[in-house]
């Protein structure tokens, strides 16, 4: 199937044993690594195809085999141990070994076994080389950035090297995480990653600052997600930059805050400028007041006293004098109330509305008792929250209106 030449690990105790396999294998082709129990490591067998051990290497190295073996989820490596006739499988089967050989084992058996292993490797190197294919074919077209790491970076794709102004190869197993976060983020990275690759959380979204190649800062948003990469832990996510979202975020928060302390400034100008305008409308009103009753009286005078000395048309011109003054008079008394009201802090009560009718329609007597006008009151009246005086003027000023502009009957 393949023209690539297998290594295969050799773990055994009895030297003669291994020497008898040793010259097998490389009879059959293949590469050997057969070193003594008492110098073996095969934690760093990285290139080793299969692994053939007796009883004695497969208990003492058990944890480190099956560790080795479950570097990857993708590629196969199988185990093999080799035991007496009389030993039982079942055990070996449960605790992670492929297969058990009784020893003694023909020549064209133990070629078999093997073989039929090897085909399986090179099927899974095939399914997982096809696979990264696919998944780096998927994510150097992405415009988001995708990232692998441990320690230090595994992996990252051309869109999250561009986004820190890098080449791949300048960030792939030279720089970490934090060397690409802005040092007071340090912190919240370092724990994050900490979770996940602990197995206390799965995955994390979250915003952090970055630190470009040229130093500049950016925004970015990450996804992270714990897997199992070459049997450690490790954490595959996407890189996003959110800087000028950010940035756009902050320039409408600066621009809101613009806004809100022209509106506070503007307030209080409007303010100032109607206090000085109450403060203009209640002197006006106050002076204009002694002109006016001396020409209403100045005019009530000639229809009293000179009326006859007064034609039809002389006598007109006054009442219309008298009048116009009432009206003003009216005016200015509007103009000082809304003036007073102004200044009154309003805090607003319980009150009996029948009560404010009565007293509104007592004053409105005493200012203007010849109107003889009929007041009708649909009781009961209600209780009403409201600012007394306020509300004492709303209903003065609402019967006085109807006292001068509704017409007789």
């Amino acid at each position: 199937m393949s023209t690539h030449i297998h290594t295969i690990g050799l773990l055994f105790s009895h030297a003669p044993d291994r020497q008898l396999l040793v010259d097998f294998l490389v009879e059959g082709g293949y590469r050997v690594r057969a070193p003594r129990l008492n110098r073996v490591q095969p934690e760093h067998w990285d290139d080793v195809s299969l692994i053939l051990a007796d009883e004695v290497a497969a208990w003492r190295y058990r944890e480190v085999l099956l560790g080795l073996k479950n570097r990857s989820e993708a590629i196969f490596l199988p185990l093999l141990v080799a035991t007496s006739p009389t030993t039982p499988v079942a055990p070996w089967l449960e605790a992670g070994f492929d297969d058990v050989i009784r020893l003694p084992v023909s020549k064209a058996e133990l070629h078999t076994r093997l073989s039929t292993f090897l085909r399986l490797r090179e099927q899974s190197l095939e399914l997982a080389r096809r696979s990264e294919e696919m998944f780096r074919a998927l994510v150097e077209q992405s415009l988001v950035g995708v990232y692998l790491f441990t320690d230090r970076f595994l992996y990252v794709n051309e869109a999250l090297a561009r986004i820190f102004g890098y080449r791949p190869e300048e960030v792939m197993e030279r720089l970490t995480p934090l060397d690409l976060t802005h040092p007071d983020d340090h912190p919240l990275v370092m724990e994050r990653v900490r979770k996940r690759l602990s197995g206390e959380v799965e995955a994390e979204r979250y915003t952090l600052r970055g630190v470009r190649k040229d130093g500049s800062t950016i925004y970015c948003e990450v996804f992270g997600r714990r897997i199992t990469y070459q049997g450690q832990p490790a954490i595959l996510g996407t890189l996003i930059d959110i800087t000028d979202r950010v940035q756009a975020s902050i320039r409408q928060a600066q621009l809101q805050e613009a806004l809100q302390r022209q509106a506070a400034e503007l307030e209080q100008r409007v303010a100032e400028r109607t206090a000085d305008l109450e403060e203009f409308v209640y002197s006006v009103s106050h002076d204009l007041r002694a002109p006016l009753r001396a020409m209403q009286g100045f005019a009530q005078v000639l229809l009293e006293d000179y009326a006859d000395h007064l034609d039809a048309m002389g006598q007109e011109y006054a009442r219309r004098i008298v009048e116009a003054g009432e009206r003003m008079d009216t005016l200015i008394q509007d103009l000082l109330t809304y003036s007073r009201l102004n200044q009154v802090e309003i805090h607003v009560t319980r009150v009996d509305l029948r009560r404010v009718v009565q007293e509104a329609l007592a004053q409105l007597q005493e200012e203007s008792p010849a109107r003889n006008a009929r007041v009708t009151i649909e009781e009961p009246l209600p209780v009403v929250l409201a600012h007394y005086t306020t509300l004492l003027q709303v209903v003065l000023n609402l019967l006085s209106n109807a006292c001068k502009f509704v017409a007789p009957g």
